[in-house]
């Protein structure tokens, strides 16, 4: 009997353990049933476009919050100490600036001629060279220089024809002209040769001109031959056969050239 009590109290003991881990495992699936279903509902209320809507104009209200203190945020570390490493521009001394010397008058009426420009030892420029070469002159000017020339040509031509007439005596072999002492033949000497001489000069100043019609045409009239800078104005209107400058002139008489 004892036995069988026993066995008895066993098998209530086996039964009530396997209730109470009936009754745990059901009150866990409860529970996580219950914590599955408000997963859910949250998952509901978050999806919904009211929220969608909330959370959207948040994110764009922090967004210009942030832009707004970005803009007025202060300058960064760096750029404050390089300004602060900068000195003040004030605090430099003024260098004081040096007295100009006072100008003669005379200095003002006299002033210094310019420095001789040296000749060129290169080959002379080619006729391409100076034609690039810019003188300021126009094409009326051009014209005016060419009647210039053409008038002083005529003029030359006339004092030469004239000079030789002179020279030929123009009496056709006349000897009531021949001179009766040794005074009158020394005079008459003098007179050729000195007549020789202007026609030389005068024949000499002929081909400059001619030279100078020449460089019209060619389109490099008031241009200096030897160093290429334009000739003044001034210079072709007392000179109108001119191919110097007067700084290469005075250096060529300076060698004796």
């Amino acid at each position: 009997m004892a036995k069988k009590s026993a066995r008895k109290k066993t098998k209530s003991a086996a039964a009530a353990s396997k209730k109470k881990t009936v009754k745990k495992a059901a009150a866990k699936k409860k529970t996580a049933a219950k914590k599955t279903v408000k997963k859910k509902a949250v998952k509901k209320k978050a999806a919904s476009p009211a929220r969608l809507k909330k959370a959207a104009k948040k994110t764009a209200a922090k967004k210009t919050t942030a832009k707004k203190t970005a803009k007025k945020a202060p300058a960064s570390k760096k750029t404050v100490k390089k300004a602060a490493v900068k000195p003040a521009a004030a605090s430099k001394p003024a260098r004081p600036t040096p007295a100009k010397p006072a100008e003669s008058p005379a200095a003002r009426f006299n002033p210094p001629p310019p420095a001789p420009v040296e000749p060129l030892d290169a080959p002379p420029l080619t006729e391409a060279q100076l034609r690039k070469v810019k003188t300021g002159l126009s094409r009326k000017d051009l014209v005016e220089f060419r009647q210039l020339l053409l008038e002083r040509r005529a003029e030359i031509l006339g004092d030469v024809a004239s000079m030789e007439e002179a020279r030929s005596g123009g009496s056709g072999g006349d000897l009531s002209h021949m001179p009766l002492h040794m005074a009158d033949v020394g005079s008459d000497a003098y007179e050729q040769e000195f007549t020789l001489g202007l026609m030389e000069s005068e024949r000499k100043l002929l081909r400059e001109i001619d030279d100078a019609l020449g460089r019209i045409a060619r389109k490099t009239y008031g241009v200096c031959i030897e160093s290429g800078n334009p000739i003044p104005r001034e210079r072709l209107e007392i000179k109108p056969w001119a191919k110097y400058t007067i700084e290469v002139v005075r250096e060529r008489e300076r060698r004796g050239l």
